[in-house]
């Protein structure tokens, strides 16, 4: 009785470790700081906000996603997102576009830019590992995704413009 109990029991561990793995097994990537689901590093620019009073933050790193897998992948799986770093999703069509944040296990703030580059609305502290879908109801070409708190911290408002610094990739 007493082996064959150590036996489940090892069985058990084992199952719990192999769904625990699963997720990464899948996705094939879960490493800090690469959102792609194909494990390769993707690209990054830099961009920053201006502001109506002529301020202009200090630039920010963001990864690019302009494929359906990238776009999809986004930043699930992340455990931490540095201050100045975060995603742009580039899109084919300006439209309302709209996110969840399924896997996704920071909180997060979303903004929402026009084909124009002009801050057309944004969500603040977005709550993780939800699947409600969040817009805000205008139409967008892109998406910027930061760490919670960097639109308030930034000042960023309806209106604001953003500069992207060096070239942006087309949406495939």
């Amino acid at each position: 009785m007493r082996i064959a109990l150590r036996s489940s029991l090892s069985g058990s561990i084992r199952r719990w470790l192999f769904l625990m793995a699963l997720p990464v097994m899948i996705c094939g990537c879960s490493r800090e700081g690469d959102g792609s689901p194909t494990g390769r590093k993707l690209p990054s620019i830099d961009l920053s906000f201006s502001f109506d009073d002529g301020r202009v933050s200090p630039p920010m790193t963001m990864e690019v996603a302009a494929t359906d897998p990238e776009r999809a992948k986004g930043l699930m799986f992340r455990r931490s997102l540095q201050p100045d770093h975060g995603m742009i999703f580039i899109f084919e069509r300006e439209e309302p576009h709209s996110f969840w944040m399924r896997n996704t296990l920071i909180p997060l703030d979303m903004v929402f830019v026009s084909k124009d580059l002009r801050v057309v609305g944004f969500l603040e502290d977005v709550p993780p590992l939800t699947e409600n879908p969040r817009s805000v109801g205008a139409p967008s070409q892109y998406v910027l995704e930061f760490s919670a708190g960097t639109v308030r911290r930034l000042g960023v408002q309806v209106g604001s413009k953003i500069n992207i610094i060096g070239a942006l990739p087309k949406s495939g």
